[in-house]
């Protein structure tokens, strides 16, 4: 007889990882891209908008996340694997980037739409 398998609800950690894993290279350097270039025209224009800084912030803690877990399973292009420690470290802390800024945007929202309801 086969043992049951014990299965594990997915959390929003599971569903944010697989959602990223599933996107493609492409879709990722560009998620990255826009992330790097949103967070560069709201410096120049000095202007910080907490919602557009916590979007650019989940684009770009996304994209490199997700590029840093694919570049862990392949060698680079010069043929030579990526320093471990250094490929993990960052990861996470692209992870940390995109679930602060994910959680900002979130809270922000539902404070905007909370409004001044509760005094």
């Amino acid at each position: 007889m086969n043992a049951p398998v014990e299965r594990r609800s997915q959390n929003i950690f599971d569903i944010l990882r697989d959602r990223v894993r599933a996107a493609s290279d492409g879709q990722l350097a560009v998620a990255a891209s826009l992330g790097v270039l949103g967070l560069v025209a709201l410096g120049l224009f000095r202007h910080w908008p907490w919602a557009a800084v916590a979007a650019c912030g989940v684009l770009l803690g996304a994209g490199i996340w997700g590029i840093l877990d694919r570049s862990e399973e392949s060698p680079s292009l010069r043929g030579r694997a990526l320093p471990g420690p250094i490929v993990a470290a960052t990861r996470f802390m692209a992870g940390i980037v995109g679930l602060v800024s994910l959680l900002v945007l979130l809270l922000g929202a539902f404070g905007m739409c909370l409004g001044t309801w509760i005094s």
